[in-house]
């Protein structure tokens, strides 16, 4: 109960009646949710601190010196080439297994196709390509069974010394002195001097570089 005091100047009156206040229960329900607003964005996910790195370059594959007619070695050289067999207890017209018969061989003469001078030696037949092997006997180099060793690297006094007006230096390349077949050397590569006057030629590449024969 309450007592109602109302004062005006010096002077209180005091009314007895009584009142009581009463207040409307609020009860505070959940929040209502909130919709996102145009700037307000959603948490990013959990990162673990690494950046996704740029994907990496193809490495480039050196395929070797191009040769003067713009084919490549890969072209030219075969690299297994096989080797020597036992053909002691062969009877056959193709001991050595490489597709290639010895027509010299008793019962072989009409077994068709290029000769192959030696049975025993997978490495030698005709149409066989450059090889990394040393020269050694019977065939000495001469793979191919042509009657005559091939070097791959004719040039074998390649100099980028004295005037070539420029133009031709990066046609000359080669060894700088003759090789042996299986055999590595210095091999060098020319270009024309840096400037707009110059004439002459400097080294561009060099490098220890095999013989190949065939």
């Amino acid at each position: 109960m309450r007592r109602l005091v109302i004062i005006v100047g010096s002077i209180s009156v005091v009314f007895g009646a009584t009142w009581a206040c009463t207040f409307p229960d609020v009860t505070f329900g959940p929040a209502d949710d909130v919709e996102a607003g145009d700037g307000d964005a959603e948490p990013a996910p959990a990162s673990d601190g690494a950046l996704d790195a740029p994907d990496a370059p193809e490495e480039e594959v050196d395929a070797g010196p191009i040769l003067i007619d713009g084919s490549t070695l890969d072209a030219l050289v075969v690299v297994d080439a096989g080797g020597k067999v036992d053909a002691s207890g062969c009877t056959g017209c193709d001991c050595d297994g490489d597709q290639y018969n010895d027509l010299g061989k008793a019962g072989c003469e009409t077994a068709g196709g290029a000769p192959d001078c030696d049975d025993t030696d997978q490495r030698s037949h005709p149409n066989q390509g450059f090889l990394f092997d040393k020269a050694e006997p019977p065939r000495n180099g001469d793979w191919d069974c042509s009657g005559k060793v091939e070097k791959l690297w004719t040039n074998e006094q390649a100099t980028c010394a004295g005037l070539t007006l420029g133009f031709g230096c990066a046609n000359i390349f080669g060894f700088t002195q003759p090789v042996a077949c299986g055999e590595k050397g210095t091999w060098i590569r020319c270009k024309k001097r840096p400037g707009v006057l110059t004439v002459d030629c400097v080294v561009d590449e060099q490098k220890l570089e095999t013989q190949l024969c065939k």
